[in-house]
């Protein structure tokens, strides 16, 4: 016996869209646009977890530009498609995550769709970095998912871990 997807809420037409977005020092992103087939209602920018490569959130973006939103899922200089040497000879940190790369993120999403709202969804660290973009405020709303507490003193075992062996 073989299942049939019933499920008619999700369209497979949409268009995947692969491109780089340079940021403001001029580091290419690996960005994934998904375009809908029907009327656009908004614009969803997927900060991702750490490490997480942008193809992670596929499925979900796919389901998203079915129901009519472009989704834009991209990759930390470091990660994925944004990675373009060995990892060790890298010269960014978690700051440029947030300062530049989600930050660059939100504003060619604003640039790119003007008459569009942008919605963010933050994925683990992606929340903690939303903090450190300035232009964060751009956002019409934003979806934590499983973002940590940052707040040092939930972090004891860790403290007592780094005083242990250092």
């Amino acid at each position: 016996m073989t299942s049939k997807n019933t499920n008619k809420a999700v369209r497979e037409d949409s268009r995947i869209i692969d491109l780089y977005v340079k940021t403001s020092d001029n580091y290419q992103l690996a960005t994934s646009h998904f375009i809908p087939s029907v009327p656009v209602k908004g614009i969803i920018l997927v900060a991702s977890a750490t490490a997480v490569k942008r193809q992670y959130y596929y499925h979900f973006a796919k389901f998203l530009a079915s129901q009519g939103y472009v989704t834009v899922c991209f990759d930390y200089r470091g990660i994925g498609g944004s990675l373009y040497d060995n990892i060790k000879f890298l010269k960014a940190n978690i700051r440029d995550w947030g300062e530049k790369d989600l930050n660059t993120m939100i504003n060619w999403s604003k640039v790119t769709y003007p008459l569009q709202s942008l919605h963010l969804v933050c994925h683990s660290i992606g929340g903690q970095l939303l903090a450190l973009s300035k232009d964060n405020y751009k956002a019409d709303s934003i979806l934590h998912c499983s973002v940590q507490s940052g707040y040092w003193t939930l972090w004891k075992e860790f403290l007592t871990w780094i005083n242990n062996n250092n």
